[in-house]
């Protein structure tokens, strides 16, 4: 049993969104597959997904100027050499054309990115109101 092309395109979706909201605490395991007897395997909803980019860390025990995390628990390309930063757009090209099946992954992410910069101002107005509900 394997993922065939539309459910591919879906796991790229994933792991591009993943990547693009800087959720650095992605796994595998956030990427669950389905299935029941005798039918196709696919994709369950994501979940989970949190950006870290908002979380700062300095190095050093005593201090130091705060850096903030961009690594993922998520490589793209197995390997032990295989860097664990955030991806760039040749990257997601060649992890969305021949192994996932996507023609245009470039495309992909411009929407990806159009449909955050129409959720974020939202996203922002829904925490200030909250702050003065409570």
């Amino acid at each position: 049993m394997h993922l065939h092309g539309g459910k591919l395109h879906r796991f790229f979706l994933q792991v591009a969104f993943f990547v693009m909201v800087r959720n650095g605490d992605a796994h595998l395991k956030n990427c669950e597959v389905l299935c029941r007897p005798d039918e196709d395997l696919w994709l369950a909803p994501m979940f989970e997904v949190v950006t870290a980019s908002i979380y700062e860390y300095t190095r050093y025990q005593g201090g130091g100027p705060p850096l903030e995390d961009r690594t993922l628990a998520l490589k793209l390309f197995a390997g032990r050499h295989q860097a664990r930063t955030y991806f760039f757009a040749e990257e997601f090209h060649d992890f969305g054309c021949p192994i996932c099946g996507v023609t245009r992954p470039a495309q992909v992410l411009a929407a990806i990115a159009h449909a955050m910069e129409h959720t974020l101002p939202e996203a922002r107005s829904d925490g200030a109101d909250a702050g003065r509900s409570a």
